[in-house]
């Protein structure tokens, strides 16, 4: 943009350069014909009006050209404060409960993307290309997941792709002309790193998924499990759909494990339509821990959960077997319904 106005300006001053050369050149011969008087007069007032025509239209469409290029400027300059405000907070809706959401949360990042590239200047776009990568390799790494929570590590990483974002942010919105210096970037982030610790306390480590898994196949010897991974495992009959299943959730940053049977997807949308038939008998069956039911990655209801505390993992053992021995009749009929 700033060429484009700088190439009107030169061909203005060279047009202004060549019309007064011109004019000098085409009138000299004129006022030696005329020799002053009247007619020198109005040849050279002549003169004058031409040159004045010139230099006020000149002005005219400079400060037209000043005045667009500023308005530009402004709303520019407001869509970006709009934008990195908007990249900020939606990041930070979804750091602030540690868990990031397929369905909704993950949806929005390629958005926000697209308008950067849309507004941002390129140091603005690649800084935060990194909490976009880093984010999606949170979900790589358990892709059979609609829900995933955030590693203590990964939380971390992408504070500090924030903060490098911010400095360039900063930057571009010319509220300095320097960067935050290095030490002072580096002791920021230790101390959102510092807080951040405070706040969640020490990440449960993986092994708790395999201390879990151990105490079940004590309890119960000849159970295959559909999925184990970091902080999640599954078991279903072999004929079920493909998201109807008992599970173990793993939430260390909330200090508690999910126990419970979901249905997900479209295959197990009529299964979900009978959860509330099947609460009771769960409530029944296992009454030494509290059930509930509500949406698990869906608009509708479609989970019947109960909630234990991390460290009680023999308990989280122990209902979920029960859940095999006990429930896993009473889901068999529903799920002979819906096929």
């Amino acid at each position: 943009m700033k060429s484009n106005n700088q190439s009107k300006t030169n061909r203005a001053l060279i047009s202004i350069a060549v019309i007064g050369i011109a004019v000098y050149l085409g009138f000299t011969p004129l006022y030696n014909l005329i020799q002053g008087g009247v007619a020198g007069a109005v040849i050279g007032a002549s003169f004058g009006a031409i040159f004045v025509v010139i230099l006020t239209n000149y002005l005219l469409s400079k400060q037209t050209e000043i005045e667009q290029e500023s308005k530009r400027s402004e709303r520019v300059f407001d869509e970006k404060i709009t934008l990195y405000k908007a990249i900020l907070l939606e990041t930070e809706r979804m750091l602030e409960d540690g868990i990031i959401q397929s369905h909704e949360e993950l949806k929005k990042i390629p958005f926000l993307m697209l308008r950067l590239q849309m507004v941002g200047n390129d140091e603005a776009i690649q800084s935060f290309q990194k909490v976009y990568k880093e984010i999606n390799s949170i979900f790589a790494a358990e892709p059979d997941q609609d829900e995933v929570e955030i590693p203590t590590e990964a939380s971390f990483r992408i504070f500090e792709h924030l903060g490098e974002f911010s400095n360039v942010c900063r930057l571009d919105l010319g509220v300095s002309d320097d960067p935050i210096s290095l030490t002072l970037f580096d002791d920021i982030a230790k101390d959102i790193k510092k807080s951040n610790t405070i706040a969640t306390g020490n990440e449960v480590p993986t092994e708790v998924i395999t201390i879990i898994h151990d105490k079940i196949i004590k309890l119960k010897k000849d159970l295959e499990f559909k999925t184990v991974k970091r902080n999640w495992l599954a078991w279903q009959c072999s004929h079920w759909p493909s998201k109807v299943e008992f599970q173990i959730v793993i939430r260390s940053r909330q200090k508690h494990i999910f126990v419970q049977f979901g249905a997900e997807n479209k295959s197990g949308k009529y299964v979900a339509d009978q959860m509330h038939d099947l609460l009771p008998i769960f409530k029944s069956k296992i009454p030494e821990v509290n059930w509930g039911i509500d949406q698990w990655c869906s608009e509708y209801d479609n989970r019947i959960f109960a909630s234990i505390d991390i460290n009680d993992t023999s308990k989280v053992a122990e209902v979920f077997v029960k859940l095999i021995n006990e429930v896993q009749e009473d889901v068999e009929l529903v799920v002979k319904q819906s096929s």
